[in-house]
């Protein structure tokens, strides 16, 4: 069947200094006051026979 990919991109305006285990919510409570730009990227993946 067909697979949907949704990808979440940002545009920071400095590098996050994370290190160790990183949770989505320490990833994004960390970027939160630093977030310039914001898109989705959707990709469709369908194996060829």
């Amino acid at each position: 069947g067909e697979h949907r990919y949704i990808f979440h991109l940002y545009a920071l305006d400095t590098m996050l200094n994370l290190s160790g285990t990183v949770t989505s919510k320490i990833l994004r409570k960390s970027m939160e006051k630093h977030i310039l730009a914001t898109t989705t990227l959707t990709s469709l993946y369908k194996r060829v026979k």
